[in-house]
């Protein structure tokens, strides 16, 4: 036990922090999209950062994400010291990505990913898929994919960026909103892209 303390720069060979959390389903696997849950087999070590456990998302947008496994974090807090090394199951362990860039599973179930495109959760287990409403996010994609299976799994960089996203909140920065008339004389307003109308609004103030 003890700290480190360094007035200089710390590196490693890898690109993300992340740290363990618990599973019970063993195939979950580095790039898998999880969500916390319950559980009631709690561990005989640190129980208070560890009631709940990963397991693969399967709802679009799920308010319950908490990111993605990591393959290979550049550091890793373990949550249990060298003295309990032999008390831990490691098949029951994976690590959490909380920062950083990270390979994560997705398909094309709703539709293309482009660099910078927000990363949600999916119906498909562990598989995430472009964000277009808002919603709870997981990461902000790092590389183009395309398939034109949308059954088929790829993996894709991405950000890590578990947060709220919202499409609308940035029309008026880019003036993207128009204000018409419909048939029937009545005011709208729409997206002047994608010609769409707009049925949420929200005021904001700096």
């Amino acid at each position: 036990s003890g700290f480190i303390s360094a007035n200089t720069t710390i590196t490693a060979n890898a690109f993300d922090l992340a740290e363990n959390v618990l599973i019970e389903d063993t195939s979950i696997e580095p790039g898998d999209i999880v969500v916390a849950a319950p559980t009631v087999n709690l561990p005989g070590w640190n129980q208070k950062y560890n009631a709940f456990i990963a397991t693969k998302a399967n709802t679009p947008y799920a308010k319950e994400a908490i990111g993605t496994i990591s393959e290979k974090p550049g550091f890793l807090m373990r949550g249990y010291g060298f003295d309990e090394e032999d008390t831990i199951d490691q098949k029951l362990v994976r690590p959490l990505s909380l920062s950083g860039r990270v390979p994560v599973k997705v398909s094309t179930i709703n539709g293309s990913i482009k660099i910078g495109d927000p990363i949600t959760t999916s119906t498909v287990a562990g598989v995430g898929m472009k964000a277009t409403k808002a919603g709870y996010i997981v990461g902000r994609s790092l590389e183009n994919y395309s398939n034109a299976d949308s059954k088929a799994v790829g993996k894709i960089l991405a950000l890590v960026s578990v947060s709220w996203y919202d499409p609308d909140v940035y029309l008026t920065s880019t003036d993207d909103i128009n204000i018409s008339q419909d048939y029937s004389g009545k005011y709208q307003l729409t997206n002047a892209k994608s010609n769409t109308i707009i049925d949420r609004i929200g005021a904001f103030a700096e």
